[in-house]
């Protein structure tokens, strides 16, 4: 009996190691299985709200720029300049009270008016910036797509003469009885201030906006603004992203 009692209580004793073991196994199992969920969970709701995040950005970027090419039109349909009077002072009052108009709802540091040769008839500038009268600028590419379709055009990034970032956005000037080409109304717009009116383009140690134009240099950046004007899958930028494969993925365009 004492044999058989002391066998019986060796295998419990075993038993209990092997129950608490697999209990305990079964515990970091379902801890690391839980853990793993929460992090996906975690991970997923963070990604929703970055992408819920950026859409947001995008359609209010969106919509200035599209009531900026409203405000636009306006100008190029009015009295004057379907008169064809591009200069003048009528037309630089005009053109003044327009611009004050832009800068209300974005910054805009230059606005002007070309005849349909593309040569600048009236120029309304930033406090500090100098206006041009009588340059042809027919041959930029934006100057070139505009009076090719008679069509609202969103330039890429350029460097400025005083070495600012800017894009352009152009409206033709058509008459509205025969449509035939008048000119070209054109604002000049600096990147960094006007991404910065949708987030922080300036801190590195902050959530920041990265933004592109359509072949991919970058029109603002937050990580650094020597970067501004760089391509991203140039090497200046791969370098300071340390050549990262993931966010290169998620970049391309």
């Amino acid at each position: 009996m004492t044999l058989i009692s002391s066998k019986l209580m060796y295998i419990g004793v075993i038993s209990v190691i092997i129950i608490a073991v697999a209990s305990y196994g079964l515990f970091f199992y379902f801890q690391r299985v839980n853990e793993k969920s929460i992090r996906e969970s975690i991970f997923e709701q963070e990604l929703e709200r970055q992408i819920n995040s950026t859409k947001s950005v995008s359609q209010h970027v969106g919509s200035d720029l599209r009531l900026v090419t409203s405000m636009l039109q306006d100008l190029a349909d009015s009295l004057y300049i379907q008169n064809e009077m591009l200069s003048g002072d009528n037309v630089s009052n005009l053109l003044e009270e327009k611009f004050n108009q832009l800068n209300s709802v974005t910054k805009v540091d230059s606005l002007l008016i070309t005849d349909n040769e593309g040569v600048i008839t009236t120029h309304k500038a930033s406090v500090g910036m100098k206006t041009f009268v009588n340059i042809d600028i027919s041959s930029n590419d934006y100057m070139m797509q505009t009076m090719d379709s008679l069509q609202p055009v969103y330039s890429n990034g350029f460097t400025g003469i005083d070495g600012k970032y800017r894009i352009v956005i152009t409206y033709p000037i058509t008459s509205v009885e025969d449509g035939h080409y008048i000119g070209t109304v054109v604002a000049n717009l600096p990147t960094i201030e006007f991404f910065k009116n949708y987030g922080n383009v300036n801190d590195i140690n902050s959530q920041f906006l990265v933004v592109f134009d359509r072949n991919g240099n970058l029109l603002a950046v937050g990580a650094s603004g020597d970067l501004v004007g760089k391509n991203f899958f140039g090497n200046e930028t791969q370098q300071f992203i340390n050549y990262n494969k993931v966010l290169n993925n998620l970049t391309q365009y």
